[in-house]
């Protein structure tokens, strides 16, 4: 029960830390509470990845992914940009604890310990972009096919 208790609160603190940046950001209202609930969504899934086992690059990728292609899909049904859902979504990914042991490792010294803590916070990081990128280009492409086939149904 314990762990499920502490994955609700992590879903909670994501979903409204996602909700203020895109208030900072001025996302459109409507827009707003999907997409944090995407980021809400997103964290828990990479939360309980982490719990399961895997290190942070693969369940960021997971976390990701599920924002990208949910974000993907709620923008088609909402009608509206799929970079506002999914910008807002992937914001409690983001690694800035990594970014802050990296550069207190380099201002301490400690250059292998950042140089190591670096590599991995640009790996999430990258794994964060490659999983919203390849929702965004699969969505894309099935869109441009369906477009396709009812072209060709026309004729």
């Amino acid at each position: 029960m314990q762990n499920g208790l502490t994955l609700l609160i992590q879903f909670l603190a994501a979903t409204f830390g996602a909700m203020g940046f895109g208030i900072m950001f001025r996302v459109r209202f409507r827009v707003l509470l999907p997409g944090a609930l995407l980021g809400g969504a997103g964290y828990a899934l990479y939360a309980l990845m982490l719990y399961l086992g895997l290190t942070a690059v693969p369940a960021s990728l997971i976390g990701a992914a599920l924002v990208g292609c949910l974000g993907e899909l709620l923008a088609r049904r909402m009608k509206t940009p799929a970079l506002a859902l999914t910008t807002v979504g992937a914001i409690p990914l983001v690694p800035g604890y990594g970014l802050y042991q990296t550069m207190l490792a380099f201002v301490e010294g400690s250059d292998q310990l950042a140089v190591s803590t670096g590599v991995e916070t640009l790996l999430v990081a990258a794994a964060i972009a490659v999983a919203l990128g390849v929702a965004a280009a699969v969505s894309r492409g099935r869109g441009r096919g369906n477009k396709r086939r009812l072209e060709e149904e026309r004729i």
